[in-house]
Parts: structure tokens; sequence; C-alpha cells
């Protein structure tokens, strides 16, 4: 006799029952498309899989990822309003999703190697939604965390040439710069 268990789990769209082997594909095919950044096609899966395990803080910061990499970053200029709308839509449940996770992993695992990339993450949701001050807290942060990724020197650069504050625009497009020379110089020795 084979023993099932089943997990139920009571959220805004029901009761759904989920048994292990269940729950075990969701993860395989949620991590295999995440890993293979096919995004934009697994919000559905990481948003049913997140509402049945909120607990799975991971599923969380993949679902929040998914929805800024929903566009792509390409230009809304060929979208229609109701695809703007729902881009833009994404970006702000990104941010609501990392504001969220983000602060509990720094608490239980303030040395989490990670964290400076998910900063990074949040940053560019704070950016693409228009709230330019949260961006730069965050790139800020991610850049203390970890600062390898030369992506924060760039948007902070860029953020503070939109205010007019060419002195640390400058400055940061200077540590932009010295970090993709680092990386020219690493590749050119292997």
């Amino acid at each position: 006799m084979k023993l099932i268990i089943f997990i139920f789990v009571f959220n805004s769209f029901g009761i759904f029952s989920i048994d292990r082997k269940e729950r075990v594909e969701y993860r395989k095919n949620i991590i295999s498309g995440y890993n293979n950044k096919q995004y934009k096609e697994i919000i559905p899966l990481l948003e049913k899989y997140t509402s049945m395990f909120p607990d799975e803080i991971l599923f969380q910061l993949y679902l929040a990822k998914s929805y800024l990499h929903y566009n792509n970053f390409s230009s809304t200029d060929d979208l229609n309003k109701e695809e703007i709308f729902k881009v833009r839509n994404y970006y702000s449940k990104s941010t609501v999703l990392f504001s969220k996770v983000l602060p509990m992993i720094e608490e239980k695992t303030p040395l989490d190697k990670n964290l400076g990339e998910w900063y990074f993450y949040w940053g560019l949701a704070e950016m693409f939604s228009g709230r330019d001050e949260l961006a730069i807290k965050k790139f800020i942060k991610s850049s203390k965390l970890k600062p390898s990724i030369k992506e924060n020197y760039y948007n902070l650069a860029l953020i503070n040439e939109k205010f007019n504050n060419p002195k640390d625009s400058d400055r940061y497009f200077l540590l932009y710069n010295k970090l993709v020379e680092l990386e020219k110089e690493k590749s050119i020795e292997k």
C-alpha cells in the first residue's frame, strides 16, 4: 500500500492539494526555466507555487526577478497601452516582493553571498518603476555587499547625471570603467 502525502494550502484562489511528487515536479520546472532565463514563461508557475508555499523565500525572489525581466528590458515603444501597463505592474510587483523578502533574508543570513546581487535587482526594479531615490539606495547597498557588480556604478552614474549631480556621476562612471578594465585584463590573462 502506497502512502500518499497531500499538502493542503488555503490561499486567495481556494484550497489546493498537491502531493510531494507534484511539488518536486513544480520545483524542477521552475528551476529549469529560471536557469534557462525563461523568466516570462515561468511567471505563472512561480505565482501559483509561491501562493501555495509562501515560506519558500528563494522562489519569492525568483518571482521578483522574473517580474523584473518580463520584457527583457526592451523598449516599450512598440507596446500597446495594455502591455505597457502590464510591464509597469510587474516592475511594481517586483519591488514589493524584494521589499518583503530581502530584509527577512538579510536578518536571518546577513552574510549571504547573494545579497549584493539581489539588492542590485531590487535597485533595477525601483529604477524602472521611476523611484530613482530608492534605486540609488539599493544600488549603493548592493555595491557595498558585492563591489564587483559594475552595473551598480553605471546605474548610479546615470541617475546622478539625471539629477544633475556631475561630481557623483563622474565618480561612479570612473568606478564603472575601472571594473570594465579589470574584466578585460582578466579575460586577456585567461
